[in-house]
């Protein structure tokens, strides 16, 4: 800011004095004033108040770090709301006030975001968890897993930086600093109908997406995957893992054995899609027979 202090008229002059001893209990207690915006200098803006030039720098003008040329001079012949950010008085009794518009904004922000808005922003980042949108100096992260319905399997393909999104605003932690957004809202639910799409008994193939300790998760269709749990692999074998027989992209078919769209799972079995070789037993193995 000392860069920018000789753009600033004298306020040296004794009618000063008093009114920057006001601006000074005014920081105190963390009030604000109404400047007017003068004209654009270097660094950021020249400002009023009570005839008292003050600067107002272009970092703390929005809550962008970087505002458009054309945002700061637009500003021009405008009052905003501001704080008093530093108070700088040197040898000569040369005063300098920096003004702020940053705490007063991400207040007005945070008091007026709120879980259930649609709003629009664009993609600021992308991340292999996430994609990172800027709602107006502040980012919302929309994870992975609500980006879609399906599985989006890389989230830059998915979309890029600069890109305008309209997506739904699900947390908010205002201690954190931290704004969840989804997309999924805009899409129709995968699991509507799905006791029609796949009823009981129902043969499908699927692709085998991932193993957990108590089974695999087979991809029926985007969005919806069903399980399979380990009981439901073999008829014979007592398999401590699913990885000892199926591979992740494996395709298999498999049995539906019931499905919830509440709770949105789908149980499957692997093994039921074979003969029953128990089923069998009494006329391979007679009683009596010798072996």
């Amino acid at each position: 800011a000392d860069t920018h202090t000789e753009q600033i008229a004298d306020t040296n002059s004794s009618e000063f004095d008093e009114l920057f001893e006001q601006l000074k209990k005014i920081k105190e207690n963390n009030e604000t004033i109404d400047v007017n915006v003068q004209e654009r200098i270097r660094g950021g803006l020249r400002v009023v108040y009570n005839n008292m030039p003050l600067f107002l720098p272009s970092s703390h003008f929005s809550l962008k770090r970087s505002p458009s040329e054309d945002s700061l001079n637009s500003a021009i012949g405008q009052t905003f709301s501001v704080h008093i950010h530093e108070l700088q008085e040197d040898e000569t009794k040369r005063k300098t006030v920096i003004v702020s518009r940053k705490h007063k904004l991400e207040e007005e922000f945070w008091n007026s975001i709120k879980v259930g808005d649609i709003v629009e922003g664009n993609v600021s980042s992308v991340a292999t968890f996430g994609i990172f949108i800027d709602l107006g100096g502040a980012e919302g992260l929309i994870h992975v897993s609500r980006l879609s319905n399906s599985h989006v399997e890389d989230t830059k393909s998915f979309a890029k930086k600069g890109q305008t999104l309209k997506v739904v605003v699900v947390e908010v932690n205002r201690n954190k600093k931290r704004i969840a957004l989804s997309m999924k809202e805009f899409e129709e639910s995968p699991w509507t109908n799905i006791a029609e799409k796949y009823p009981n008994g129902t043969k499908v193939k699927g692709i085998v997406r991932r193993f957990t300790e108590f089974g695999a998760y087979v991809e029926l269709s985007p969005g919806i995957d069903g399980l399979l749990r380990t009981s439901e692999l073999s008829w014979t074998r007592r398999l401590q893992r699913p990885a000892d027989l199926l591979t992740i992209g494996q395709e298999i078919e498999v049995e539906v054995l019931n499905s919830n769209a509440e709770k949105r799972t789908v149980a499957l079995s692997y093994k039921k899609t074979t003969t029953n070789p128990w089923e069998q037993l009494k006329e391979k193995y007679a009683v009596g027979t010798e072996l």
